[in-house]
């Protein structure tokens, strides 16, 4: 089966439309998710037996950001998985989850992936959104080029259901310093470093 990792407000939807998949199928992963990646046993547990009903499926694909820190267990789950990697530039990732107001309170999108002890409490709703974009890509980059299985890069421009409810980074203002940080991440990570894109040296 395929399976699509990503951020999210990326193209998760999009993608899953594309492949003819499913996208986040109930039971939701959630936050089990993110405490499976840092090694809670029941988690670990609770995620792969959501796993094996997800392959039982018989779907061709699906498409859940909550993938993306499952991706060892999901190739011990299903021996023939192949994943796709949606990445949308950080401009307009970060535009999105600022205007659907992520991070807005304490404890508002706790199932998305956070450092282990928390974000810092002085980083802004901004700082939260590009360190969240930068950690979950650079995850899943490493996750991917050891595990051994087919996978390939896409980038959000490529699909072509275009789900997307939240602007682009054109809608969306960010300060002079902002921007210079937008610019060092995409360079560093969007702009195909080391040949992670299809054909090149880290994908198949």
């Amino acid at each position: 089966m395929i399976y699509g990792v990503g951020t999210g407000r990326c193209g998760t939807k999009s993608l899953a439309a594309d492949l003819g998949g499913l996208h986040e199928p109930k039971p939701w992963l959630g936050a089990q998710s993110v405490a499976a990646y840092y090694g809670d046993e029941g988690a670990y547990r609770w995620c792969r037996a959501r796993l094996e009903e997800r392959l039982a499926l018989g779907a061709p694909a699906i498409v859940d950001l909550h993938h993306s820190w499952l991706i060892p267990l999901i190739c011990q789950v299903d021996a023939s998985a192949e994943f796709i990697w949606v990445m949308r530039d950080p401009a307009g990732c970060v535009a999105s989850f600022l205007a659907g107001n992520a991070w807005s309170k304490p404890t508002g999108w706790a199932n998305l992936w956070h450092p282990y002890e928390g974000w810092p409490e002085a980083f802004s709703r901004f700082d939260k959104a590009l360190g969240y974009w930068a950690e979950v890509n650079l995850i899943i980059g490493a996750a991917l080029a050891v595990c051994g299985r087919p996978w390939e890069q896409r980038r959000t421009s490529e699909l072509t259901a275009h789900l997307n409810r939240y602007p682009t980074s054109g809608q969306w203002r960010f300060s002079d310093e902002e921007q210079q940080r937008l610019a060092l991440w995409r360079e560093l990570l969007y702009d195909d470093p080391g040949g992670l894109r299809p054909g090149g040296a880290g994908g198949s």
